[in-house]
């Protein structure tokens, strides 16, 4: 499910794709970064003193959307060329 219209998802594909591999994988890293914070905040100010361990769990847990998982099963076995992809416009 997207919100992003293809249109808009293409447009915004080709933008990226002008960036050199290096300021994609920053932004990446970047994005990766900010939601580790979100996460680590949030399990802290549900639990103050919580330990390293439990924190790791938390963060593990909060990137494992299971829904997502399981969205994806049917097609973990088909060749990605032969999926549909919306924003790719195929």
């Amino acid at each position: 499910m997207t919100d992003t219209s293809s249109d808009t998802g293409i447009r915004y594909r080709a933008m990226l794709m002008q960036w050199t591999g290096e300021e994609r994988f920053i932004m990446g890293c970047d994005m990766r970064d900010t939601f580790r914070a979100f996460i680590e905040a949030s399990l802290r100010e549900h639990d103050p003193n919580a330990t390293a361990e439990t924190i790791r769990k938390g963060l593990f847990f909060a990137s494992t959307d299971m829904n997502s998982i399981l969205r994806l099963a049917p097609r973990l076995s088909q060749p990605l060329s032969e999926q549909r992809i919306p924003w790719l416009g195929r």
